[in-house]
């Protein structure tokens, strides 16, 4: 009787785990549902363009009537591994027939196998996928220009110095809550890795207007901010 003690303590221990995975499970869905995990890559890009906030590699910036941007950025993202989640569900029920076999030494066995295999699953039922995609962005009319790196300071005889405290100040400009110090349009250049900030979309009942081609106008994200957060890296 004692040689099957630990055996049967070790069985007892597996078939009492069987309804924790379960809910188990029911906590995971709770939190993918939660999280509202997006399905593909286009879903993963408008969720980023509506809070409001990118951050990518400037490829293209127009200076013309109409001044466009194009920003390279990369997503990473999150999306249930349904192949898993199958297998999670297969797996649960392989563990219930495992724990009516009347061989206790085929019982322990069996399912310490497949917590072994419901471990796996539950590590790979997320997977992590990345993306890349070029955005195209309109600039607002009153759109702010910043940059991380306070602009340089020269002293009398045309050295660079180090800008005062007060200097700083005034760099950062009326708003000091802002990212940054404060910059011109002209300081953007293309390859310049940069954080634009999306101005909000004011609510109208009127529809969208057309062009005399009647066709729709320019719906792109307009730009309330840019960060310049780094030069171009020299080649």
């Amino acid at each position: 009787m004692r040689r099957h003690l630990p055996g049967l303590c070790t069985l007892f221990a597996l078939v009492a785990l069987l309804p924790a995975y379960a809910a188990d499970d029911k906590k995971d869905e709770k939190k993918t549902d939660a999280a509202k995990l997006p399905k593909d890559e286009k879903q993963a890009f408008d969720k980023m363009v509506t809070a409001g906030e990118l951050t990518g590699k400037l490829v293209q910036w127009g200076e013309g009537s109409q001044k466009n941007l194009t920003l390279q950025m990369s997503v990473k993202y999150q999306v249930p591994n349904q192949g898993a989640l199958n297998n999670l569900v297969n797996i649960r029920n392989q563990a219930i027939e495992a724990s009516r076999d009347a061989n206790p030494a085929n019982r322990v066995k069996r399912l310490t196998e497949i917590q072994v295999e419901i471990a796996k699953n539950q590590a790979n039922a997320i997977q992590t996928k990345e993306a890349h995609k070029n955005i195209d962005l309109q600039v607002s009319d009153d759109m702010k220009v910043r940059v991380m790196q306070a602009p340089t300071v020269l002293d009398e005889k045309g050295k660079q110095r180090k800008p005062t405290a007060k200097e700083l100040k005034e760099m950062k400009g009326p708003d000091p809550k802002l990212p940054g110090y404060t910059a011109e349009l002209e300081a953007l250049r293309q390859d310049q890795y940069v954080t634009v900030y999306l101005a909000k979309k004011k609510s109208s009942a009127k529809p969208a207007a057309k062009d005399k081609d009647d066709k729709l106008t320019d719906d792109r994200p307009q730009i309330a901010m840019i960060v310049i957060l780094a030069e171009p890296s020299s080649k």
